[in-house]
């Protein structure tokens, strides 16, 4: 997997292009279904959207992800102008996509040079995809360490000096374009950052300054700040025919002035020339606009006349920024590679990884020791007997009452703990929330399907299973969900492998069993399904469809080897659900059913719980916060201990 960067900017295209690639809310939902759905061929992903770039940080394999990436833009863009797309795109990947993303973080690739804006916008870009879940270790620690480059440049230079900004650029444009601006009545369109930068230029001018914002509040707290005058939108029309200087800085994705409202506009003005500056993106003034008489218009690209004499002002100090980055890319990408990379001459002799010895359980371990052979490394297997394997005729519910939880799961950690094996395998459902001390989870492998699934003895469906039907499952969080679904069926305990649990059903001790979707596809069984539930009709347990593998937290070799192997979005997912587990209280018997999904809304949580008696029930749904999960997690569990 590598880092890969698809993008364009004010140095490849001009505005027009730009805003047809901007990533407006509508395209944000696209690009994360085609992220969910791997059209992207990336595993973690990041977008930026400024009004002087659009970039696209994804990590994947190279040529894959950086082909999606420059289609999905290519496809999505409103850009007709019988160009290829591809003259403005630029592709950069590993060490040279870090390099432009701390180049953007200190401001040197923005059009104003130093500019304090990006630094925002990228810290806004990057907890906007943590919140979606669509972030992971390499773009966590990538964008962390670039927003901490630029806040050491602005630091250490005068880069920023002055308070540089697009808006500040466009006010001296103003100034430039009308004259003494103490003269002149000026109208702000918007009341986000830039209109704030815009309104704080403007006021050193002491300009007569009105703000207007379709928020009504948010302007006239804008005002407040700089004792300018709020008008509410529904005024839009009388304060464009009585300004000389119009500021534009909303993020409409339509234009808010059109060429038919201003010549209406014009027409109140009796002829008196107006000076329109739109510094939005997508622009928020018609083009068309600038062909009326005596209207003056000018956009963001217009601004680099003034920004060429500012930066011949800023030689020295882009020399000390661009030292700072140098130095620092250099520590950052050795560091990267060193915990990315893997020597398989390290391990002098094949690794052992502990399992469970069913079938399902070898599976599952083959399927490690496949992605880690193909890191170069020799490993083998070793069986490990559990509690759960040698007692197989208790129920699940009295064990873990006797012997507390991690039924499946406490002698391999033993082992491993003990030395005697380096990594061990786990169905995540298995594991407790809290591991035993000194080991860690150091790779989710990417998750197979979740869902449950019933077999029946004559192939109907759970509807048509007849009246008193006895359904076999070990799983109180199953035996509850799916009595709401079939009234009056009768259920029996079931305990075992996989060809235990069928050879009981086929023997006719039972009409149906109820399994684990993600059991019968790994061991090639998906033929003897005869439904599978959705999510909503039976939620998953917490990481069914998972595996884990874990290894001591001090064997710093082999997890960085493990590490390897972890599927970010998986990740996520895993860490939401076990969170809540952990938070709630519970184990593998507890009548508890959490399932994430990240979904092009974000990441979707759903909850069953039930009490062991089964009287109380409750479902629910909601949207996790990925970059503040801990405290999701704790607001729902406290709301739903309050409902129970």
């Amino acid at each position: 997997m590598e880092l890969v960067l698809v993008g364009l900017s004010h140095k490849t295209c001009t505005v027009e292009t730009r805003e047809a690639f901007s990533i407006s809310p509508e395209r944000k939902r696209l690009l994360l279904r085609a992220l969910a759905s791997g059209k992207l061929a990336a595993e973690e992903l990041v977008w930026v959207s400024t009004c002087n770039r659009v970039d696209l940080y994804a990590v994947g394999k190279k040529k894959d992800c950086e082909t999606a990436l420059i289609g999905f833009l290519s496809d999505q863009s409103q850009y007709d102008d019988n160009k290829s797309s591809g003259g403005h795109l630029y592709s950069k990947t590993g060490k040279e996509a870090m390099d432009h993303l701390l180049n953007v973080a200190c401001g040197l690739d923005s059009m104003v040079v130093g500019e304090n804006e990006i630094l925002g916008q990228l810290k806004d870009s990057y907890y906007g995809a943590k919140s979606a879940g669509t972030t992971g270790r390499l773009t966590n620690t990538l964008f962390q360490r670039a927003i901490g480059v630029g806040k050491h440049v602005r630091a250490n230079t005068k880069i920023s000096q002055g308070g540089r900004s697009v808006a500040f650029v466009a006010v001296q444009y103003a100034g430039r374009i009308f004259g003494d601006l103490d003269k002149a009545k000026v109208l702000l369109l918007g009341a986000g950052e830039m209109a704030e930068a815009a309104a704080s230029a403007f006021a050193e001018k002491k300009a007569a300054l009105t703000v207007i914002n379709r928020t009504r509040a948010k302007g006239q707290e804008l005002a407040a700040k700089f004792s300018a005058q709020s008008v509410p939108w529904e005024n839009l029309e009388t304060a464009l025919s009585e300004a000389d200087v119009v500021l534009v800085s909303t993020s409409s994705s339509e234009p808010v002035i059109t060429k038919d409202g201003m010549k209406k506009i014009m027409a109140l003005r009796h002829g008196n020339p107006i000076f329109l500056v739109d510094i939005s993106v997508p622009r928020n003034i018609q083009p068309e606009v600038g062909s009326l008489s005596n209207v003056y218009l000018y956009n963001i690209d217009d601004l680099e006349r003034i920004v060429a004499e500012n930066l011949a002002q800023l030689s020295e100090e882009i020399k000390k920024a661009q030292g700072i980055i140098d130095a620092k890319s250099a520590e950052i990408w050795e560091k990267f590679s060193q915990d990315s990379s893997v020597d398989p001459a390290v391990f002098t002799e094949p690794l052992r990884i502990g399992t469970r010895g069913s079938r399902l359980a070898l599976a599952q371990t083959n399927i490690i020791c496949d992605l880690v052979r193909k890191e170069g490394v020799e490993i083998s297997q070793k069986i490990i007997k559990t509690s759960g394997d040698i007692f197989l005729t208790d129920p699940v519910e009295k064990l873990i009452a006797a012997d507390g939880k991690g039924l499946f799961v406490k002698e391999i950690e033993r082992d491993l703990l003990d030395g005697g094996i380096k990594l061990a395998m786990h169905s995540l459902k298995d594991l407790p929330g809290d591991l035993a001390e000194g080991l860690r989870i150091g790779a989710y492998l990417k998750r197979e399907d979740p869902r449950d699934a019933i077999i029946t003895r004559t192939g109907c469906s759970l509807a048509d299973l007849p009246p008193g039907a006895k359904i076999a499952t070990g799983s109180s969080r199953r035996r509850f969900q799916i009595a709401r679904l079939k009234p009056g069926a009768v259920f029996c305990p079931l305990r075992g492998n996989m060809d235990t649990r069928l050879a009981k059903l086929d023997r006719g001790e039972c009409d149906a069993i109820v399994v684990a979707y993600a059991a019968l596809k790994r061991l090639g069984l998906e033929n003897r399904i005869t439904q599978v539930f959705t999510a909503d009709e039976v939620v998953p347990a917490p990481g069914q469809g998972i595996i884990a593998v874990e290894a001591a937290t001090a064997d710093l070799q082999t997890m960085r080897l493990v590490r390897r192997l972890d599927h970010a979005r998986t990740r996520i997912c895993a860490e939401c659900e076990r969170l809540f587990l952990a938070t709630l209280g519970g184990g593998c018997a507890t009548p508890l059913g959490a399932h994430a999904e990240l979904t092009e809304e974000g990441l979707l949580f759903r909850v069953f719980w039930c009490s062991p008696d089964g009287r109380q029930k409750l479902n629910l749904e909601t949207y996790i916060d990925c970059s503040k999960m801990t405290e999701s997690i704790t607001d729902l569990v406290a709301r739903i201990k309050q409902l129970v």
